[in-house]
């Protein structure tokens, strides 16, 4: 009888394990949703970025700039690059005064219907240089997300910065928590470049040199976007 009872008793543990593995199989959340989940990157999940991590943008020859109307500044760009080219458009506005030294903004201007065009909210009044970046059908493409027209990026202070190997090591004293995603404008032997950099996770941080490698003379300047 003792024999007997043991006998029921592993048969009904087996049904039960078989019932829980039926069970996990036909699941309507089943395991395997969930790594799908996890594993999922991009605008399906929120991705906060706007364009790939070192996504570079190729600078355009300004030709003129200057004052439109009040507090307006027009830009023409050489016709070389035909606007229907450029995806993206973003403007580096120098500004040189007494009181405001060294005053740069980073402005994204978006689709070029034409190679003049507007900056709103800006003046031309001691704005020393204008530099214009463009992400091209050649060089890449964004995500799915785009940033208002003429948003606009703080010039960040940067305390100090170093080649080490293939990295360029940057600290800024203006980074914080707020900051959203950033942009470097990379200087060498007379070529600039813009690149998209996400964001940083501290004050001091590495960026991978990309090809071309740059000179001796680089220089950087870092743009942010904070809430």
């Amino acid at each position: 009888m003792r024999t007997f009872i043991s006998f029921i008793a592993v048969i009904g543990i087996f049904f039960l394990a078989s019932c829980s593995d039926l069970n996990q199989d036909i699941s309507p959340v089943a395991p395997e949703i969930n790594k799908v989940s996890e594993q999922t990157t991009g605008p399906i999940l929120g991705d906060p970025y706007y364009y790939s991590y070192l996504q570079d943008f190729v600078e355009i020859k300004v030709t003129s700039f200057g004052n439109s109307k009040s507090n307006t500044i027009s830009v023409t760009i050489d016709n070389s690059k035909a606007p229907g080219e450029i995806i993206h458009a973003f403007a580096v506005l120098d500004y040189f005064s007494p009181t405001v030294t060294g005053q740069c903004y980073l402005v994204f201007v978006g689709k070029l219907n034409s190679s003049t065009f507007e900056i709103p909210g800006y003046s031309a009044d001691k704005l020393a240089n204008v530099r214009i970046y463009a992400l091209t059908s050649g060089n890449g493409r964004p995500k799915s997300k785009v940033y208002d027209q003429y948003q606009s990026f703080q010039d960040m202070l940067i305390s100090n910065f170093d080649i080490v190997g293939r990295d360029m090591k940057i600290v800024t004293s203006s980074w914080s928590e707020n900051l959203l995603d950033a942009f470097v404008e990379i200087s060498s032997g007379g070529s600039r470049k813009l690149v998209y950099i996400e964001k940083p996770e501290s004050s001091a941080f590495s960026i991978p040199i990309t090809n071309p490698f740059p000179g001796s003379d680089i220089s950087v300047r870092l743009f942010g976007r904070f809430q």
